[in-house]
């Protein structure tokens, strides 16, 4: 993957049978494309080096059907282990929270920084007019945090009708193998909870 320039861009394509979505630099420059397999019990998400996807680059797979705590294992295009990210079921119960772990076995969590933004869109998606508007005012934010509290990256919902615009960002230098296992599960994440809505 080519040396990353924040703030990155997600922009979900919509009408397509699958989740798929690019992300790019802020030079808009192409730093992957996402596209999660159709028909599969288990979730699989291949991530390309861009939109004609010739050239696979990392893969997310669960290690289950059922996703309420399921394990994801990212690898890279030689088949070998990066970490995975796996979420934590009972936390999640309030406050989404997720837990990544690299291949040298550094931790990393993934919250939302404020779990009411998602109980009142939830509520007010409910009420006609009211929830369209809700989706432009309410934007989750998603920390990544290392051991001691630091937050290394973060992902933002951006204001739009179908959920389809998200930005990255990150407030700290990290390792370049660390920040490509925290940018392909924060993927993961995004497309976990939009599915969730």
């Amino acid at each position: 993957m080519s040396v990353l320039t924040y703030p990155l861009s997600i922009k979900f394509k919509v009408w397509a049978l699958t989740n798929q979505f690019s992300i790019t630099g802020a030079d808009g420059s192409m730093v992957a494309y996402i596209k999660q397999k159709a028909f599969k019990l288990k979730d699989d998400v291949q991530v390309f080096s861009d939109e004609k996807m010739n050239h696979q680059i990392f893969s997310i797979k669960a290690d289950r059907v059922i996703d309420f705590s399921a394990r994801f294992t990212i690898k890279n295009d030689s088949d070998q282990e990066m970490g995975s990210i796996k979420r934590d079921g009972m936390k999640s119960l309030w406050r989404i929270h997720y837990n990544v772990t690299s291949e040298n076995n550094t931790n990393y969590t993934i919250q939302e920084h404020n779990p009411w933004i998602r109980f009142l869109d939830s509520v007010l998606a409910e009420l006609p007019l009211i929830g369209i508007l809700s989706a432009y005012v309410l934007q989750p934010v998603y920390d990544v945090k290392t051991a001691d509290g630091t937050v290394v990256m973060n992902m933002k919902k951006m204001p739009s009708l179908l959920g389809r615009y998200f930005t990255i960002n990150r407030p700290v230098d990290i390792d370049d193998r660390e920040e490509e296992l925290i940018m392909l599960s924060l993927m993961m994440v995004v497309l976990l909870e939009r599915a969730k809505g």
